[in-house]
């Protein structure tokens, strides 16, 4: 479940310039403010799917993420 939710995010979420937008509402509208909190909760995500799976592309996420947000 907690994949499918990541997949969902970053399907209908992630900018162009590969941080995140702020929410999709009820009508399928996208609220394209960038709040630094949207992209520490992706960093998060990341990070604890590279902890569970061992996989590191989810680390390269984290960090290249983090980066972007500076």
């Amino acid at each position: 479940m907690s994949k499918k939710a990541y997949d969902c995010v970053n399907n209908s979420m992630l900018a162009p310039n590969g941080l995140y937008w702020d929410h999709v509402d009820l009508n399928g509208n996208t609220e394209k403010t960038q709040w630094t909190y949207n992209q520490s909760m992706m960093i998060g995500a990341n990070v604890l799917f590279y902890q569970t799976t061992g996989d590191k592309k989810y680390l390269d996420r984290a960090e290249t993420l983090a980066e972007k947000s500076i």
